[in-house]
């Protein structure tokens, strides 16, 4: 394991006793969880909030990390540190008309210091207005990426804006076998959060979508999104109603390390048919110093329509 801070190498400077890194998809902060031994010998570095740390492990990398917090517990300090700076804790109004998604997201990075990606969205889309109501810029894009079926990933000094049909579509980055009785592993499906269908309706226009794969009479109609023409309330039908569906069905699984898994990630489960399939990373946990992982996923979804 190497441990870069500030730019500088200085894994043989301390003793590492603990190193979780944790991603998620969603808006949610990568989190950076380091006890170190050694610690006056570290702390010459003067470290200062939002300063970068580099964590990796043989192919894995955490990307730049910012540093939020030292915890001193007698010889030895406890960092922790997020995948975007103390700026993202800062809330505030703001008013966008007649922008493009590109240009959203360029605002909200530019704020923390930070660039922006997308990726399977359109980013010329036009928002004729939207409004930010005293949120952090995550949980302003997060709100904004829901409407149209996609999440939000912080990562190594980027705000990446992701479709979730895009990422389910992304070459398979690792193939799981699974037993029913396999310890380690949670199967759980809230079949009555998912909805049948979604309709958009504003003063502008009306639009629907539907889940093909799911049977019964929830259907949904959403009044306060700002939909100026049918097909954006079609876009935004089809994408809120996959956001919602995709949360109704997960799958824990806790595993040796494995470097290739990441938020986002496709996984191919080969088990019965109630786990078997395509699914979605989530959540992922790496405890570098121990060498174990664990995910969630959630399954991938193509039945709306």
């Amino acid at each position: 394991m190497k441990l870069v801070y500030e730019g500088v190498d200085i894994t043989s400077e301390v003793h590492i006793r603990k190193c979780v890194y944790h991603e998620a998809g969603g808006g949610r902060l990568d989190s950076l969880d380091i006890e170190l031994e050694n610690a006056e010998r570290w702390y010459r570095w003067k470290p200062q909030r939002d300063d970068h740390i580099n964590v990796s492990l043989d192919s894995l990398t955490t990307g730049r990390m910012y540093l939020q917090s030292i915890i001193p517990e007698n010889s030895k300090f406890r960092l922790f540190a997020t995948s975007a700076p103390s700026a993202a804790a800062l809330k505030r109004w703001a008013s966008y008309e007649n922008a493009t998604l590109k240009q959203i997201m360029d605002s909200c990075s530019a704020e923390l210091g930070m660039n922006a990606e997308i990726y399977g969205l359109d980013e010329n889309a036009v928002y004729p207005y939207l409004l930010r109501k005293n949120e952090t810029c995550t949980a302003f894009i997060t709100r904004l990426l829901e409407w149209e079926g996609a999440t939000l990933k912080c990562v190594n000094g980027r705000l990446a804006a992701i479709a979730i049909e895009y990422a389910q579509k992304l070459r398979t980055s690792r193939s799981i076998a699974l037993r029913a009785d396999q310890q380690g592993v949670m199967y759980c499906l809230q079949d009555k959060m998912r909805w049948a269908g979604v309709t958009i309706k504003t003063p502008h226009a009306t639009a629907s979508a539907v889940d093909t794969a799911v049977n019964g009479m929830q259907h949904r109609t959403l009044a306060d999104l700002p939909a100026r023409d049918a097909f954006t309330a079609g876009r935004w039908a089809r994408g809120m109603l996959l956001t919602n569906n995709r949360k109704a069905e997960t799958l824990q699984i806790a595993m040796t390390f494995d470097e290739s898994l990441c938020a986002l990630v496709r996984v191919d489960i080969q088990a019965d048919k109630n786990l078997g399939g395509k699914w979605l990373a989530e959540e992922v946990e790496h405890d570098l110093k121990n060498e174990k992982t664990s995910l969630i996923l959630r399954r991938c979804i193509d039945t709306i329509r």
